[in-house]
């Protein structure tokens, strides 16, 4: 029997999720992340969409938390550390974390079952975007946001999504970084029989370039052609979506497809660039790109 999926010392990116797609155990899932010192909003939702997924197929699924108390603490304020306990999935619950961890303006993590959760995302993200100053950017944002979780839940029932503001003043270029991740298969082994088995990066990015769909209703693909359309209009703006064992990276109007690991879910990570933020800083707690 293969031994938990341990994870790398970060969590940062799309590519950094690689190794879950090593999941081979029939009957449970254990994640390990005791050493991870970093965690984006990706990992938040792909690590939570992982073991949804292994829970709707009736397998146990575990996690170790990380033994850093920033991230525990990043864990607590964007409500990664609640979704584990509630469902049972977290190893040993670490003590809650202290109230001198903050992070910026954020859309805590979200479980996205129906219509009116997906409007109530799109108001939280609203309101978030006006108290951090970038009410500019909520039309974009919500295109982003709405159609890829709109999408995650075509393929995957329900999906969980994040959205959070970083300041850049401790560390990289400041932004938003939105994640939604659907618990499976996903929609890249949706797309291949309709594509002729074409490999699922290939399947990702017609997806994105074309607005292909699996589903039979008319203009129900556009959405992602859409989405390809806001990040591309936005300098810096950046998209990866990993399903299916394919990868898929947008930025600048640009787009680039290679094969990834086999994830058994979808996730997709936005960033949007933005100036310099003014109001209250992170103190450790919140990973900036």
């Amino acid at each position: 029997m293969s031994g938990p999926l341990v994870a790398p010392g970060e969590l940062r990116t799309v590519a950094d999720l690689a190794f879950l797609g090593a999941d081979s155990r029939a009957d449970e899932l254990e994640i390990d992340l005791h050493e991870v010192k970093w965690v984006a909003p990706a990992g938040v939702v792909a690590l939570l969409a992982q073991c949804l997924g292994a829970q709707r197929a009736g397998r146990r699924a575990a996690v170790r938390l990380p033994r850093d108390p920033a991230v525990l603490a990043y864990f607590d304020r964007i409500g990664m550390y609640d979704e584990l306990v509630v469902n049972g999935w977290s190893v040993a619950p670490g003590a809650r974390a202290p109230a001198a961890y903050r992070i910026h303006h954020h859309v805590p993590v979200m479980r996205i079952t129906d219509f009116a959760e997906l409007e109530e995302m799109g108001i939280r993200l609203e309101g978030v975007l006006r108290a951090a100053g970038l009410a500019s950017l909520i039309e974009p944002i919500f295109t982003v946001a709405s159609e890829l979780s709109g999408n995650a839940r075509d393929h995957g029932s329900d999906c969980y999504a994040v959205l959070q503001t970083h300041t850049g003043r401790t560390s990289g270029t400041p932004g938003v970084h939105l994640a939604v991740a659907d618990f499976g298969p996903g929609f890249a082994a949706n797309l291949r029989p309709v594509l002729g088995d074409l490999p699922p990066e290939e399947c990702i990015a017609r997806a994105f370039e074309e607005g292909i769909t699996s589903r039979a209703e008319p203009y129900r693909g556009y959405g992602l052609h859409h989405v390809a359309l806001a990040i591309g209009a936005i300098p810096g703006a950046t998209l990866d979506i990993a399903s299916g064992g394919g990868l898929v990276s947008l930025s600048n109007s640009r787009m680039q497809a290679s094969p990834f690991a086999h994830l058994p879910f979808t996730v997709a990570s936005a960033y949007f660039p933005v100036p310099l933020l003014d109001t209250e800083v992170g103190h450790g707690a919140a990973p900036e790109r």
